[in-house]
């Protein structure tokens, strides 16, 4: 990993490597004190090679430019970095083989919030703690001067969107999301 980018240039750690179309990187300001940690890409995502670029990840940057969240001045990554078959799940395997590139990012980011997008970047951020994203969203944690906010994953909003309650928590962590940033 170049850390000066932090692009991942050549990884064969699993077998994801011979699927995807192409690493997909973190994006946005390495210096941002707001980093935005996902799951893995979706289709878009590997074919295009930036995160956050499907149908979830402009849901997500419709909504934080609503409440005066400009994406381009947050650093958005995921857990896991190619595309896993299907969109299906990451297996514990490509979590652990991604999560030294992940934690690199962080350490070079130094960021003042994570935001923790779904089960999956919960458990890879807290691998010894059994929780869900449904326990823990809305919840601070702070950890290493760090404030950790565990949010649903936004695709998991739209697959609920007639779910008021969902969609509601959702919006409400944004905003949560932006009273924090007011500290920085």
């Amino acid at each position: 990993m170049d850390l000066t980018t932090l692009k991942i240039q050549h990884c064969i750690k699993c077998d994801l490597s011979l699927t995807r179309r192409c690493i997909v990187n973190g994006r946005g300001d390495i210096n941002s004190k707001v980093m935005l940690i996902g799951e893995a890409p979706g289709y878009k995502e590997d074919k295009l090679g930036l995160p956050f670029v499907g149908d979830s990840g402009q849901f997500l940057r419709a909504l934080l430019r609503f409440y005066n969240i400009e994406p381009k001045l947050l650093y958005i990554t995921n857990v896991v970095k190619c595309r896993p078959k299907g969109n299906r799940l990451p297996s514990d395997i490509e979590i652990a083989n991604c999560t030294p590139y992940f934690i690199i990012e962080i350490l070079r980011v130094k960021p003042k919030i994570i935001v923790l997008l779904g089960n999956t970047a919960l458990r890879a951020y807290y691998p010894s703690i059994q929780t869900t994203i449904s326990r823990e969203r809305g919840r601070l944690h702070i950890y290493d001067n760090t404030v950790i906010l565990p949010m649903y994953h936004p695709s998991y909003v739209l697959r609920n969107k007639d779910d008021e309650s969902i969609v509601l928590d959702f919006v409400n962590d944004i905003v949560l999301l932006k009273q924090l940033m007011t500290y920085l």
